[in-house]
């Protein structure tokens, strides 16, 4: 009896996981008992090798032993399709490591000679012979090398491809990095980014543009975040495929995106200006060998529906053309009067195999938005504290305007691989991005004294913010001293262009609590002239290097350096004498280090610089020297259960200088900055996530912060900085029954906790009290095909603020009240 089986040949190359196959043949019969006896004593004898194998598709996870081990692999293909791994990490035996790898497959194996395994299904039996391997073409669905291997399903990742930009196994990556899944995504029911990064410790909302799901854009700013107590650029900080995004002036919508990689510590040393806090990358979705499709549609409380398809599949009968088309329509209410927003998105991607060694993608994302803003509410200064005034959480402060304020966001990102060599990878990639928004407010209120007046205006606000980027990177493996390494260097230059226009004019007083703005002489927004105009130019351009060197078994050094250059360029369109030209240029490392202790723990350090240069200006006109901070971390990575829960410990310290502050001795419409002294946080950050038993799911994600500036010459001296919070908790649990009456139905909770949180105005401190929040979810997949599930968002209809602005006049936004959201989805 003859049956056909894949191999993967001893020394086997990067480049032949992706492109060449090995055929055997193998002739079952009874005289291969002896050998395989004799093969078993050898293996097991041989020496330990490091492994470092993560959960993911059983063929891949092959792949990479036959590589890591040295030995042939020989299977029926029909035995390993739609298996997955639990994967394997540490310094083992091939026969130790080969126990974990196949642990609850089904599949048992037997050495056929000392460098030649067999897999079979636990049934089959008898001894056998590998014959010659043949070289055949592999297929395009196949793992290809340079690609961060996907996840294996549920809320736990097992790789990231952000912190390094060569796919590495978390557990080797010498960094605190949280990968938010599309599991985690779909199953919290996650209707943005910052509700997607609430099991991500360490991150916070700093000022931004509503509340949540339910409530809403603003023209004035996108979603902004703080990692680490340190606000993150909008544009540079918050990326798509390790690209700027122009979030400053867009919502991101998480249609397009399969997963969320949150990066944490200094980073410029691979992607140049950035915050000492680390940065956020939403990675999109890729084309698919195999056509699927899905449809999903929302309706939910404040009048919200949505609804988003997937399609994807080969466009040609060889499969060497894959297209993915996601799109989504969003039509929306809000809990604060007046407020709505409606929203299209639509992302093709085309990836071809244009011969056996090159492959090419082009993605491309546009979102559009139409929306009637609110500017959120302002808060009650106490001198030390900040504090909600008595109004309810539907209050519109001000007049919703004539018109309404639109956004658009458009990124198209070109990328070609080409391996020049047995495990190199020469890649090409380069993006162009526009965005903008037009903001109107016919008359919103800022600020309010003790007994509620404010003073009201006027506004119109235009920005369009466009750039490019290219890249050209080397990245690849190579043998020394009987170990493998990797070398990853490239080249890097972009642009990136702001015209910014406003216009504003002082309507008079109201106040919030007789709420009598409307009796106000309203000044449409769309009418007002501009009196500020700025067109702002920045051109980088860098070289840099990284080795991950594998020096001694289960320790492996990361070790890289960046030189960058920067220009920087303003004018002033109604002040032309008022622009600026500047120049900056910094060198930036990095170096980590990780060991496996055991099997399932791995410890790690690292340290990493950063840099970033400001436009802002001191009172002589000179732009401030850049930021530049530096960042210590030390931790634990450990997987339990057969690798089904992951957990990480990091604790941390930043040191951040040159932060631009308000010069102490500016006078009434003064603006003028000075640079800041040493501002240092340290920190504890806890996660945990995966599915340690049948049917439950747990995500935990805490974080502590101690931050000051420490600084004696420094005005702020002993103060704490802005957009910290003092703690950050995000709790996820939920359970699916096995069996019974209520088999396929779950049931699950998410607990959100904040501490108190710090801002500044002028040089002294002010402090908002935590909060906590409760959601309840629901879920049934009883009906092959369709998934259910429902949301209780706030169930305990907590008031709170959700988003903190850094002043208090304006722009804090209220979470929404309780509120429910029904989803199903459909696989085709």
């Amino acid at each position: 009896m003859r049956e056909t089986v894949i191999a993967f040949a001893r020394g086997s190359s990067a480049a032949g996981r992706r492109f060449g196959f090995l055929l055997a043949t193998t002739a079952l019969g009874s005289g291969g008992a002896q050998a395989q006896e004799a093969a078993v004593q050898l293996v097991q004898a041989e020496a330990q090798r490091d492994y470092a194998i993560a959960a993911q598709p059983l063929a891949d996870a092959l792949r990479q032993f036959a590589e890591q081990s040295g030995l042939q692999l020989a299977y029926a293909s029909a035995d390993v399709g739609g298996a997955s791994s639990p994967g394997v990490t540490g310094t083992l035996t091939a026969d130790a490591a080969l126990a974990r790898l196949l642990s609850g497959t089904g599949l048992v194996w037997r050495f056929s000679g000392e460098d030649t395994v067999v897999l079979e299904r636990a049934a089959a039996g008898g001894g056998g012979i590998v014959l010659d391997p043949v070289t055949v073409e592999g297929t395009a669905d196949a793992a290809r090398f340079g690609d961060t291997p996907a996840n294996s399903g549920g809320i736990k990742a097992d790789y990231q491809g952000s912190a390094t930009k060569s796919p590495l196994p978390l557990r080797q990556t010498p960094q605190a990095v949280s990968v938010v899944t599309r599991d985690s995504i779909e199953r919290r029911q996650a209707a943005d980014v910052n509700t997607a990064l609430e099991l991500s410790a360490g991150v916070t909302s700093g000022i931004s543009s509503s509340g949540g799901p339910f409530a809403g854009q603003s023209p004035r700013v996108a979603e902004q975040f703080s990692l680490r107590g340190q606000r993150l650029d909008g544009d540079r900080d918050v990326r798509i495929d390790g690209f700027a995004s122009n979030s400053n002036r867009n919502n991101l919508d998480l249609a397009p995106f399969e997963s969320i990689e949150v990066v944490k510590g200094p980073s410029s040393m691979l992607y140049g200006q950035g915050s000492v806090g680390g940065f956020i990358n939403l990675v999109r979705k890729r084309p698919q060998a195999d056509a699927a499709a899905s449809a999903s549609a929302q309706a939910g409380s404040f009048d919200f529906y949505r609804a988003e398809t997937d399609i994807t599949g080969p466009i040609d009968a060889e499969g060497t053309m894959l297209g993915l088309l996601t799109a989504a329509y969003e039509n929306s209410g809000s809990f604060t009067d007046f407020v709505e927003s409606e929203r299209v998105v639509l992302a093709p991607t085309l990836e071809a195999f244009v011969a056996d060694r090159t492959r090419a993608l082009l993605q491309v994302t546009y979102q559009r938005d139409n929306f009637q803003p609110s500017l959120g509410v302002p808060l009650r200064d106490t001198g030390f504290e900040l504090t909600i005034p008595g109004i309810p959480r539907s209050f519109f402060f001000g007049v919703p305007a004539s018109q309404d304020s639109d956004a658009h966001a458009f990124h198209a990102a070109g990328r070609i691989d080409h391996e020049v060599a047995d495990g190199w990878l020469v890649s090409l990639l380069v993006s162009r991005n526009a965005a903008g928004h037009r903001g109107i407010a016919d008359a919103y209120g800022y600020g309010i004294d003790a007994a509620g007046n404010t003073y009201v205006y006027s506004s119109i606000l235009q920005e369009q913010d466009s750039g490019w980027s290219g890249e050209l990177r080397l990245d690849g493996t190579f043998d020394a001293f009987g170990r493998e390494h990797n070398l990853l260097v490239g080249l890097d230059q972009n642009k990136r262009l702001i015209d910014t226009k406003s216009g504003y004019a002082a309507l008079g007083g109201a106040n919030i609590y007789a709420n009598d703005f409307i009796n106000l002489p309203i000044v449409p927004a769309e009418t007002l002239p501009f009196t500020f105009g700025r067109d702002f130019e920045t051109k980088n351009r860098a070289v840099y290097a990284q080795a991950m060197l594998s020096v001694l078994p289960g320790t492996r050094v990361l070790a890289g350096v960046r030189q960058d250059w920067v220009d920087q360029e303003a004018v002033d369109n109604l002040n032309p004498g008022a622009g600026f030209v500047n120049s900056d240029e910094a060198m930036t490392f990095r170096v980590g280090l990780t060991h496996d202790f055991t099997d399932n723990i791995t410890a790690y350090g690292t340290y990493a610089q950063s840099f970033n240069p400001v436009d802002a200006a001191d009172r002589t006109g000179n732009i401030l020297d850049p930021e530049e901070g530096q960042g210590y971390e030390v931790g634990v990575k450990t997987e339990w259960l057969d690798d089904r829960l992951g957990a990480t410990l990091a604790i941390f310290q930043q040191d951040l200088d040159n932060r631009p502050i308000d010069d102490p001795a500016n006078g009434p419409g003064e603006f003028f900055s000075i640079s800041g002294g040493l501002q240092r946080t340290r920190g504890i950050e806890v996660e945990v996530s995966g599915e340690p038993y049948p049917g439950v799911t747990v995500g935990f994600a805490s974080a502590w912060l101690d931050s000051e500036f420490i600084d004696p010459l420094d005005a702020n001296f002993g103060l704490t900085p802005p957009e910290t919070a003092d703690r950050q908790t995000g709790l996820y649990a939920a359970y699916e029954f096995q069996e019974g009456a209520l088999q396929d139905f779950g049931v699950g909770a998410t607990l959100v906790s904040i501490g108190k949180r710090w801002s500044l105005v002028g040089n002294t401190n002010r402090f908002m009290k935590g909060h906590e929040r409760v959601d309840l979810h629901a879920t049934y997949a009883g009906i092959e095909g369709l998934d259910l599930s429902l949301q209780v968002r706030n169930v305990l209809d907590t008031t709170y603020i959700e988003r903190l602005n850094g002043a208090f006049a304006y722009g804090h936004y209220f979470g929404a009240p309780r509120a429910f959201l029904l989803r199903g989805k459909v696989d085709f």
